[in-house]
């Protein structure tokens, strides 16, 4: 058990990074209190307690995060900072790397290499680099990097709604309550885990992308942040970058064009072409090929681990195949596991949380509103990456617990799709009524 002293360097980062929010210019979002980005923080860190506690003490889970993995192989390379500067120096920035004298760290960490990559970045490195950084201040303790974590998923959260707010003006408070509070949004984002840089590293991609277009591409800073924050969303997960492309190329033609839906068929169907003829140019290009080596990977994995959440795999055979089963996979990513087919407890949680979300869509699709030229554009950005980053993950995890937390980077664009959508009116008269109704007084 966690003894009272190894809170309290936790407890002063803790404190540390709520005074940062509060004086912050960077977390400044107009309509948001500072202390609802402070509670946000704090509803994190009991997050990512609980994530650690789940994967430490209860038994379904126990010893099964990647988290201690990145954590211990971040100390190994945090230990280098002191004892071989060179040597960490090196590792931090990727320099040198196939040098033999570098072997003997590898050879102790457990996720730095990836057996099979297909020609895509192997992707751990990026994030033992960073709990390697974090190992300088952490003195060991893991809580400490679960407090960073926290942290760096709430600056992810003020530039996601800063990126929204540099296009469309909806109720700011409504995208803080339908972008960021969804629960495994705020289980998966808080732990010593890929997924908080990697949705820093999305939301300052899409806050750069968003206001270079705005000021007519005539920003120089704006492209600097664009190259730092692609270049780690791309060596954090690259399928989730790639899927980001035929949207990001579809704005930057729709949003001067009047004939905005046409460009966007069109642009998407030139990336269909060129995913299906892609290998010809490039060695790695082969889209489906990589596609059914992950898949077979995670079926490799399953079964030497005895996954109980495990489904059947659709097998990936050409195009035809792939493009017929597209639903298959959606309904995979999107609403699966079903009520009552989970087999643990995050299962069972992601589950009703699903079910919550599809009724929200329910109502969304009933009470849509009139959508100004901006708000369409936006509608079928968020579309494209959802149905593409969705059909992807469909088609290559076949275990529902992979599932529940690959899909993560989705769930915000989710709640942004629903704000885009959906009427408030019709439910701020309910809210009324509600509230005439306890308090009488007040009317």
């Amino acid at each position: 058990m966690v003894q009272w002293t190894d809170c309290i360097l936790p407890l002063i980062f803790v404190f540390f990074f709520l005074f940062c929010i509060d004086k912050s210019k960077k977390l400044e979002v107009v309509g948001i209190p500072k202390r609802w980005f402070q509670i946000l923080f704090l509803s994190k860190v009991a997050f990512g307690i609980l994530l650690w506690w789940i994967y430490t003490y209860y038994e379904p889970y126990k010893g099964a995060s990647d988290a201690f993995l990145y954590f211990n192989d971040g100390l190994i390379l945090g230990e280098l900072a002191e004892s071989n500067p060179q040597h960490f120096f090196r590792l931090l920035f990727g320099i040198g790397i196939e040098d033999p004298a570098l072997e003997v760290y590898f050879d102790n960490m457990h996720r730095w290499w990836c057996k099979s990559t297909y020609g895509i970045a192997n992707d751990n490195p990026t994030i033992i680099r960073i709990n390697g950084l974090i190992a300088l201040v952490s003195l060991g303790n893991f809580h400490v990097h679960t407090i960073f974590m926290c942290f760096i998923s709430t600056l992810a959260a003020a530039f996601l709604i800063k990126a929204v707010r540099s296009i469309v003006h909806l109720p700011v408070k409504a995208l803080f309550f339908l972008m960021l509070l969804a629960p495994s949004y705020l289980f998966w984002t808080s732990g010593v885990l890929k997924e908080a840089p990697l949705m820093l590293a999305l939301a300052l991609f899409l806050y750069a992308f968003f206001s270079w277009v705005k000021v007519s591409f005539k920003s120089l800073k704006y492209v600097l942040l664009m190259v730092i924050s692609g270049y780690f969303l791309f060596h954090l997960k690259g399928y989730v970058f790639l899927s980001l492309i035929p949207a990001l190329s579809f704005w930057l033609i729709g949003s001067k064009l009047s004939y905005w839906r046409l460009a966007f068929l069109v642009v998407h169907a030139v990336f269909v072409v060129a995913a299906m003829f892609a290998d010809r140019f490039y060695s790695a290009g082969d889209f489906l090929y990589v596609l059914s080596k992950k898949q077979t990977d995670f079926i490799n994995v399953a079964n030497k681990q005895a996954a109980g959440s495990q489904i059947e795999a659709i097998p990936i055979n050409g195009w035809l195949d792939f493009t017929s089963n597209l639903p298959l996979y959606w309904i995979t990513t999107f609403f699966r596991p079903f009520l009552g087919e989970g087999n643990s407890l995050l299962q069972h949680f992601s589950a009703l949380e699903t079910s919550m979300c599809l009724l929200l869509l329910f109502l969304a699709l009933i009470f849509r509103r009139h959508q100004s030229n901006d708000e369409g554009r936006l509608t079928l950005f968020v579309l494209s990456f959802l149905l593409i980053l969705a059909a992807i993950i469909g088609a290559t995890v076949p275990v529902l617990g992979a599932v529940v937390r690959y899909k993560v980077p989705l769930l915000p664009f989710f709640g942004l799709l629903i704000a885009l959508i959906i009427d408030p009116r019709p439910f701020e008269k309910v809210w009324e009524s509600i509230r005439s109704a306890i308090f009488p007084s007040q009317n």
